[in-house]
């Protein structure tokens, strides 16, 4: 049991002992103190030590700690509606407003009343555990459990920006069974996003993010938080009531960003041009009954949208007309009929009953060409010698929400028409192009990929247009990305499952192609367990090495293992090497540990290059 818990780390709560510096995360403990949050150490109900800031919103701040009952790091959610209430001069008390008196109980209440509805769901994997609720300092706590995970936006980003359907839907099935869940308790998370599901070295992604519904609604007494891209267009203050469906809406969204590389256009975007991209080399790995489930997902007005989380699942599971076989694709409807979206024959219908239609479908081909041949001889006569006299034409408004192959749109800039350059150095690719009007607008060539330790792995480090520069629509802009650091570290990988020893690496900076499985008989392994690797935990090598993992096949295997030693030649021996505090090469301070993606897809390469995000793009990211 740790008695004094001055020997902790306040950002990542390891164990420093008299160190100022964690080795781990490379925070300082003589930080000072955090403006407008709890100063770090306070203590609260006398059992939980606070740490620094994970995440704040206007409902309220999320802090690391440490609970002294349990000897474990817990997160500390405090009720702090900022623009509303003030601090005390101990930094710890709050006080409220004048004339906020009736504002603050209202909501205060909200907050206790979501945190035990969170914790009655406690059995669902999926979500941190609730294990204490509780008021003091004038407000209202709730303290869930710990791990050690990323956000699923990270995630994408140190996997190549982008998952396959198959590598993904065994991460968000559960995710969608466990909003269900909390739906049918009454709660509504309304701010799905790659932010607030974060991915746990356990290979589960929990959901994040939970507050009161004011701060889900733009138009609010509270500082709103929303996710542009994710929030559904009654999140806005449009006609429609929040509900399961305002969820249906960000997990689309969700699965859209995760498949595609971008965010749909924001909501209110979409209102009056709805236009959304699919590259043709994804729309290819996609079946139709996903691509059909998408387009209803992301209906824009909630009449129009699936309506739980149930029929999403049932949507995206259904096997229904295959892969789509073409390069190009247009889901079109949405708006224009009246379907029922709870409605169990609902992707049926928008596939068509092909087998009463038959005959409709040859009668309607015949009549096609003979109407062609009738404007082939208009054309020749009346319209051919002055086509090029008259060069005006109109344009249509798309009111359907359609999901497009990029092949579709490539070609949409106005002749004459400027655009700002944004800002590229220090972003990816990605989060460049989830902007719609400048994908659409301007052209990028990556002409140079660089090893740099100053720039992380897919990073512009170089724009050849300055940010804000103002140009013509077309203009390609050249640029450079970071290819991440060209050395690395051997991270340990004893004794963990085939899966986490991978993602491990991954994140210390190897590539998935160049990491290599064998088989080793080792009986101080369980059996399927790693026994380590060809080169040491520890040392340092090119970013582009090969490694080999040497995986135990002893069925007789001890279940002890043999200490958190990497390896080695010898497949690690006895050696023992290595604490298991310590992080892989790569993992930011405030993640500690890579995540684990455990589905069975987990040997495919999981990104498609950002160079076939859309046709305006001549170049991608490494």
């Amino acid at each position: 049991m740790l008695q004094d818990v001055s020997k902790l780390c306040m950002n990542c709560m390891t164990e420093i002992g008299e160190e100022e510096t964690c080795s781990v995360c490379g925070f300082s403990n003589a930080t000072e103190n955090q403006t407008g949050h709890l100063p770090l150490r306070t203590e609260i109900k006398e059992r939980y030590v606070i740490g620094t800031v994970l995440d704040s919103n206007g409902e309220g701040v999320t802090y690391i700690g440490w609970d002294k009952e349990n000897d474990c790091s817990v997160r500390v959610r405090e009720f702090y509606p900022e623009k509303i209430v003030a601090r005390d001069e101990d930094g710890v008390k709050l006080t409220v407003s004048t004339d906020n008196d009736l504002l603050f109980t209202q909501y205060l209440g909200e907050f206790i009343g979501l945190a035990k509805k969170l914790e009655e769901c406690s059995d669902l994997n999926n979500m941190f555990k609730v294990i204490d609720v509780f008021e003091e300092n004038g407000t209202a706590y709730y303290v869930t459990e710990n791990a050690k995970t990323i956000t699923l936006r990270e995630f994408l980003l140190r996997n190549g920006g982008l998952l396959t359907w198959d590598q993904f839907k065994p991460l968000v099935n559960p995710v969608i069974s466990t909003l269900s869940a909390l739906h049918s308790k009454g709660i509504i998370h309304g701010g799905i996003s790659p932010e607030t599901l974060h991915v746990g070295r356990d290979g589960i992604v929990r959901i994040t993010g939970f507050s009161i519904q004011s701060i889900r609604m733009e138009n609010s007494d509270l500082s709103s938080q929303l996710y542009p891209g994710y929030a559904a267009i009654e999140q806005y203050g449009f006609d429609g009531k929040f509900g399961a469906w305002t969820d249906v809406y960000s997990i689309t969204a969700t699965i859209f960003r995760v498949l595609v590389g971008n965010p749909p256009p924001e909501a209110t975007e979409r209102v009056s041009s709805d236009h959304m991209i699919i590259p043709a080399k994804v729309v290819e790995t996609m079946p139709q009954n996903l691509l059909n489930t998408m387009a209803k997902g992301l209906a824009i007005m909630a009449d129009d949208r699936i309506k739980s989380m149930d029929k999403l699942k049932t949507g995206l599971l259904t096997q229904s007309g295959g892969v789509v076989g073409s390069p190009t694709i247009a889901i079109q409807g949405i708006g224009k009929k009246n379907v029922d979206p709870d409605s169990t024959d609902l992707i049926e219908d928008d596939l068509g009953e092909e087998s009463n239609k038959k005959y409709v479908f040859i009668a309607l081909a015949l009549t096609l060409i003979i109407l062609l041949i009738i404007f082939y001889f208009i054309w020749k006569l009346l319209i051919s010698p002055n086509l090029f006299g008259d060069k005006d034409s109109s344009s249509k408004i798309n009111t359907s929400s359609d999901i497009t192959s990029s092949q579709i749109v490539s070609d949409e800039t106005t002749d004459g028409a400027t655009v700002v350059v944004p800002q590229c150095v220090g972003q990816t690719l990605n989060d460049i192009l989830s902007d719609v009007n400048t994908a659409l607008t301007l052209k990028f060539t990556v002409i140079e990929k660089n090893y740099s330790n100053e720039y992380e792995r897919n990073t512009i480090y170089y724009q050849s247009i300055e940010a804000g520069t103002t140009v013509e629509e077309g203009t390609t802009i050249e640029i450079k990305i970071s290819l991440g650091p060209e050395f690395i570290k051997v991270p340990v990988v004893r004794s963990m499952t085939l899966e986490d020893a991978k993602l491990t690496l991954i994140f210390a900076g190897f590539q998935l192609d160049n990491i290599i499985v064998m088989q080793k008989d080792d009986t101080t392994i369980e059996d399927g367990k790693v026994v380590g690797t060809d080169i040491d935990s520890g040392m340092t090598v090119s970013a582009d090495s090969k490694i080999i993992i040497y995986q135990c096949n002893n069925p007789n295997g001890s279940n002890q293992g043999g200490g958190n030693g990497g390896g080695g030649n010898n497949g690690g021996g006895n050696n023992g090497g290595g604490s298991s505090s310590n992080t892989p090469s790569g993992s930011s301070s405030n993640s500690s540990d890579a995540p684990s993606n455990s589905s069975s897809s987990e040997s495919e390469t999981p990104s498609t290059s950002a160079e076939e995000t859309t046709t305006s793009t001549d170049g991608g990211e490494g």
